[in-house]
């Protein structure tokens, strides 16, 4: 972990990623290539020690990144691949760079105050066993944020707006963005606590993978070794938490991803936010937040996007990106 602080301290990949080298084109004209999907897998595994206070580090392509996590699902899946289980690395930096953005940057007066008041404990952190294929245990406490913006502000960034204006984000419930949202979670069976139809038919945490044709790209999947021996494995769970203005409840399900880029460890995430009627108990179908996202590697951090259910489909969903960080206390070692 030494190496990998010194070298994350020394080659800056998020510039390189973000703001790729250009090429000559066959017209002798200098045109930007891609981000490579496995420096960027590189890149947010080491996304930890980018959210550290003494990265020192530039800030890049904050507009780009910006729109892109504003993206809908039916333009910017979070999963690809003709099976599905290819993560899309790069809508994952961009959401990498967002929350940096916000989280680094003092001139942004966005979350920048209360991160830095966050104790060191309650930052996220690297793992701190082996990286290992398939399921891994996540903690029961997280701290993060979601962000958004009015429905006609997100229908003009993924118009393309003009990205030389500045637009501010919104966090958490309310503008004041004085704290971060709390969420706990625990592990239960199925017969525990049954999942609703309701929250299937908006996030099939439990579809098996799809099976598409193969395209050209796609033979050069992210996981071609990792599909061989890959057993999909999924583990529910049920949540409660507070954000700057609301208590809610959550439930939802882990979902073991294949080796991405030959990096073990990754899941998918699925949760639906939600309320219920104090007198009945009943939950409020009105009131229905899905969130999908990626557990980076060793379960430390989420990342990925929230929408509302009720609130458009396709291009005109309402969604948006959303952070969360494990910050259970360090595991002790046992003396047996």
């Amino acid at each position: 972990m030494q190496l990998i602080r010194h070298f994350t301290d020394n080659h800056d990949i998020l510039r390189y990623v973000l703001i790729p080298p250009k090429r000559p084109s066959r017209r002798s004209e200098e045109v930007s290539s891609r981000p490579d999907p496995l420096l960027c897998a590189v890149q947010i595994v080491l996304a930890p020690r980018l959210f550290e206070l003494d990265y020192m580090q530039g800030h890049f392509s904050f507009p780009v990144s910006q729109s892109i996590v504003y993206g809908s699902a039916e333009e910017i899946p979070i999963f690809t691949g003709c099976n599905g289980l290819d993560v899309n690395m790069e809508w994952l930096l961009h959401q990498v760079n967002f929350w940096k953005y916000h989280m680094l940057r003092e001139e942004e007066c966005s979350l920048f105050k209360p991160y830095t008041d966050l104790e060191d404990d309650e930052r996220p952190r690297f793992w701190s066993e082996q990286l290992t294929q398939g399921y891994n245990q996540l903690g029961k406490h997280w701290k993060g944020s979601y962000a958004y913006l009015d429905r006609g502000v997100i229908n003009s960034i993924r118009r393309g707006h003009d990205q030389n204006e500045q637009i501010p984000d919104e966090f958490n419930g309310e503008i004041d963005t004085g704290s971060f949202q709390d969420l706990l979670l625990g592990f239960v069976d199925e017969d525990e606590a049954p999942w609703p139809p309701a929250f299937e038919q908006h996030l099939r945490s439990l579809a098996p993978p799809v099976n598409r044709a193969k395209t050209r790209a796609q033979h050069r999947s992210a996981t071609p070794e990792g599909l061989a021996g890959f057993k999909p494995v999924s583990f529910e769970f049920e949540g409660e938490g507070h954000d700057a203005s609301e208590d809610f409840l959550a439930q939802g399900w882990l979902n073991a991803l294949p080796t991405q880029h030959g990096i073990p460890g990754w899941q998918r995430m699925t949760m639906m936010k939600y309320f219920t009627d104090p007198q009945t108990g009943e939950i409020d179908q009105d009131a229905l937040w899905a969130y999908e996202g990626v557990v980076l590697p060793g379960g430390q951090m989420m990342l990925g996007r929230w929408w509302s259910p009720n609130d458009g489909t396709g291009e005109n969903m309402y969604s948006g990106p959303f952070i969360l960080w494990c910050v259970d206390g360090p595991v002790e070692a046992s003396d047996g």
